[in-house]
C-alpha cells in the first residue's frame, strides 16, 4: 500500500464559497479568545479509508507577521477533527501530518464562527462487492488485497460450467458492484454467446465496474465491439496477442490526473509472458491513461517490431458503468506503483 496521505484535495478545489459557517455556540465547541474555528474531514491518498490521528495544526501571528502560537488538534478515528482558536483571517493556512507527509488547506475563517470544510472523497474498500473471475495467466484477488479490498467473491474461469452459470444469470452479476476477470478464462462457449455478451453490456449499462486483464481481451472486444479495435481479426479468438515479453520501464502515464495521484509521469509495467494483447485503435470515448514502447509480432512472423506509444492501460464508459482493460497482468505487476494505479482506477473514473 502507498503511504502518502493526502488531506483537503476535495476541500481546495471547493473552494472558501462551499464551506458552511456556523454560529460557535451552535455547535457546542468552546471558542477559545473568541476566535473562529474550522471543522473537517481526512482522507487517505489512496482514497479507501478515513485518516485517524493526524495532526491538524495552524499557526498565529502577530501583526508584525512574526509567529506567536500554535492551534492544534488531532483527527478522531472516523477522520474528522475541530480545530478550535483559530483568529479570524480572510486567509488561514491549515496543515494537516500524518508521519512523513505533509499538507495544507486554505480557508477563511470568521470570529465566532465554526467554518465546516466539505469532506473530500473517500471510499471505504469493504463497501465494494466484488466477484473475482479466476483465470490461467493472472491472480486478481492478490492485488484487491494490496489495495485493501478483501471482500470479494470468486469463481472459477478456468471451468466452463461454474463461468458460464454466472455470466448466463443477469441477476447474480448485477449483484456485485464490480467485476474483475483474469486472463485465461475459457472462452468457447463464452465469448461466442450472445446472450452472455449481452449481460456483460447490461451489467455495465447499470453502473458496474468491469475490470478485464490480458488474453481475457476478447470478451471485452465483443461486448463492446464499437469501442476498441484490437489488433488482427476481431472474429478470430487470440488474434491480438502478440505483444512479446519485456519490461516497460519509462511506460508513459497520458492521464494527468493520475500522474498527479501518482506524483509521477512514468511507471515500470512487467510483461513476463509472451503473446499479450495489443490495442490497435480506440474510439473517442476511450481513454488511454498510459502507454508504452513495446514490441510485437506479425501474423506468421517471429521477428519483434517497434510499436511506439502503444495503449497500455485504457478505460471508457458505458451507459452508468466503466469498462477497464489492462494488457498487462495485474499478478506481474505488484509494485506500489501499480497499486496506486489500481486505486485510482476503481476511486477516482
Amino acid at each position: 500500500m502507498i503511504d502518502r496521505w493526502i488531506a483537503g484535495i476535495a476541500l481546495l478545489a471547493a473552494g472558501t464559497a462551499a464551506c458552511n459557517e456556523v454560529a460557535i455556540e451552535d455547535y457546542n465547541t468552546p471558542a477559545v479568545d473568541r476566535s473562529g474555528a474550522v471543522a473537517g474531514r481526512v482522507c487517505a491518498a489512496s482514497g479507501d479509508g478515513w485518516v485517524e490521528n493526524a495532526h491538524v495544526y495552524t499557526n498565529v501571528y502577530d501583526t508584525s507577521g512574526v509567529i506567536t502560537g500554535i492551534r492544534e488538534t488531532y483527527t478522531d478515528r472516523d477522520g474528522y477533527f475541530v480545530l478550535t482558536g483559530v483568529p479570524e483571517s480572510t486567509l488561514v493556512t491549515i496543515y494537516i501530518q500524518k508521519g512523513t507527509y505533509q499538507t495544507s488547506i486554505e480557508t477563511q475563517v470568521a470570529a465566532g464562527k465554526l467554518t465546516t470544510l466539505p469532506d473530500p472523497t473517500c471510499h471505504d474498500p469493504l463497501s465494494i462487492s466484488t466477484m473475482v473471475v479466476l483465470g490461467e495467466y493472472d491472480t486478481f484477488s492478490r492485488m484487491l488485497d494490496e489495495v485493501g479490498m478483501t471482500a470479494y467473491t470468486q469463481v472459477d474461469g478456468t471451468e466452463f460450467d461454474p463461468l458460464h452459470a454466472f455470466l448466463s444469470d443477469t441477476n447474480a452479476m448485477l449483484g456485485f458492484d464490480m467485476i474483475c476477470i483474469n486472463g485465461g478464462i475459457v472462452e468457447e462457449g463464452i465469448i461466442d454467446d450472445p446472450d452472455i455478451l449481452t449481460n456483460v453490456a447490461t451489467f455495465v449499462d447499470a453502473g458496474g465496474i468491469l475490470f478485464v486483464t490480458d488474453w481475457s481481451y476478447d470478451l471485452v472486444e465483443r461486448s463492446f465491439p464499437d469501442a476498441i479495435d484490437f489488433l488482427g481479426d476481431d472474429s478470430v479468438a487470440g488474434a491480438a496477442e502478440r505483444g512479446v515479453a519485456e519490461v516497460v520501464s519509462d511506460a508513459l502515464v497520458m492521464d494527468q490526473s493520475m500522474a498527479a495521484y501518482l506524483q509521477a509521469d512514468k511507471v515500470e509495467i512487467r510483461y513476463d509472458l509472451a503473446y499479450w494483447p495489443l490495442l490497435d485503435e480506440a474510439a473517442a470515448q476511450v481513454v488511454i491513461h498510459i502507454t508504452g514502447n513495446v514490441h510485437y509480432t506479425e501474423e506468421n512472423d517471429t521477428t519483434p517490431m517497434a510499436y511506439p506509444g502503444a495503449p497500455l492501460l485504457v478505460s471508457f464508459s458505458e451507459g452508468y458503468g466503466t469498462v477497464i482493460f489492462s494488457t498487462f497482468r495485474e499478478e506481474a505487476n505488484l509494485t506500489s506503483d501499480m497499486a496506486a494505479v489500481f486505486q485510482y482506477m476503481l476511486y477516482y473514473l
